[in-house]
């Protein structure tokens, strides 16, 4: 009887599956996995604007904050920073150390 038990289990997981995956076909899901990545997507690179007094770029046309600093780009979404090395990716999330702090210190008007 106790072998019986994971072969239970495991047609029980089979047929959950393919119920599930049946109701779902056809359908937009999403699955949160806790990864922030930046909403943002440019297919032509934005014009950019000296922060006065500073060595930083911002984007004033793009919805959400984004800088350029020696070499990189900057983005805050969620209070989650992330870089890149272009305009349009690819992103890699960056804990608040890493962001420089000149690009820390731009006003929050910018």
């Amino acid at each position: 009887m106790p072998r019986r038990l994971p072969r239970l289990l495991l047609a029980g997981a089979a047929a959950a599956t393919l119920w599930f995956g049946a109701s779902a076909a056809g359908q937009d899901i999403t699955i949160d996995i806790g990864l922030s990545v930046p909403p943002i997507i440019l297919t032509t690179p934005p014009p950019l604007v000296v922060v006065p007094g500073t060595s930083v770029y911002y984007a004033p046309d793009v919805s959400a904050n984004f800088f350029f600093y020696k070499g990189c780009y900057y983005t805050v979404v969620n209070d989650v920073w992330s870089r890149a090395p272009a305009y349009n990716g690819p992103w890699t999330v960056i804990q608040i150390g890493q962001v420089p702090p000149p690009v820390l210190a731009v006003p929050v008007e910018y």
